[in-house]
């Protein structure tokens, strides 16, 4: 694989990085039946403590976090994602972007200028400083920060159907209950977002390997819930959740350990006629 120079890098995106993140999920017990991706009960005590200690972890790696290459090339990856592979554009008068495990921020800030809002969550507070920091420096009015843990899209300011977008990178991982975070992109994103035709939910991670596991050193295994996803599994818990999968597959790879991880990107769309499903809902 062939990087891109820092030096490009970091002019193009004002210091680039991407994402430290764990999610935990309190509201649904995985069942039996689903064992192979609902890695850990949602309600346990050591689930919270691993969330905690992955939030300590990410946050003192946020200062140097920007200078990695593979963190570089994922941020980079991110914004063309979510500027060319989009069903819709992204418009600076009505599109609202939904970052989740934000990390240092590279993506929430980069695609500041071409979207009306961006929230930029993530449950590790130096990484949230990071991000902070750049708001500040380039004087972004239409990005803001979510320091928490959410357990459902009550939980994410403004609550369910508003968001365009949800992008998320290198974070899936580190949630322990896979088919509940997926849900909560389900629920917080429009309706009838990206224009009317449905809001987007872009998945980046690392796709199942027997060398996946090298991805991370042992000390941080702690916290990570799955080395890599089986891309059937993904598919079959976007669905199962009410969503359009438009796409899934490996499209790049970083280097790490000695070997070659391949990432894979999904792109699932929440179907406008969830609008009139909800409102049928709502009404009984």
């Amino acid at each position: 694989m062939q990087y891109v120079t820092k030096s490009n890098v970091l002019t193009a995106l004002t210091g680039a990085a991407i994402f430290g993140f764990s999610y935990y999920i309190k509201s649904q017990n995985p069942n039996k039946s689903k064992k192979s991706t609902d890695a850990k009960d949602s309600k346990s005590i050591a689930a919270a403590a691993v969330e905690s200690a992955s939030a300590d972890r990410f946050s003192k790696a946020a200062a140097t976090w920007d200078l990695a290459d593979r963190h570089q090339l994922l941020a980079m990856k991110g914004l063309e994602l979510l500027r060319t592979r989009l069903p819709f554009k992204l418009d600076r008068s009505s599109t609202e972007v939904l970052e989740f495990g934000c990390g240092s921020g590279a993506v929430s800030v980069g695609i500041a200028s071409d979207v009306k809002r961006v929230v930029a969550l993530d449950a590790a507070a130096g990484m949230i400083d990071t991000v902070k920091s750049k708001i500040a420096t380039q004087r972004l009015t239409n990005v803001s920060t979510v320091l928490k843990m959410i357990d459902s899209a009550a939980d994410i300011p403004g609550g369910a159907n508003q968001f365009d977008v949800i992008f998320t990178s290198m974070a899936f991982h580190h949630v322990p209950n896979s088919r509940a975070c997926i849900k909560t992109f389900y629920d917080a994103l429009k309706c009838g977002g990206g224009g009317g035709g449905g809001g987007a939910l872009v998945i980046v991670d690392l796709e199942k390997t027997a060398q996946t596991e090298s991805y991370h050193p042992i000390e941080a295994h702690g916290d990570v819930f799955f080395h890599g996803f089986r891309l059937d599994d993904i598919r079959a818990m976007l669905i199962e959740a009410g969503f359009t999968v438009q796409s899934i597959k490996s499209e790049f790879t970083i280097n790490k350990a000695n070997f070659d991880h391949p990432i894979f990107v999904a792109i699932a769309i929440k179907p406008p006629s969830a609008s009139a499903s909800a409102s049928a809902a709502a009404k009984k």
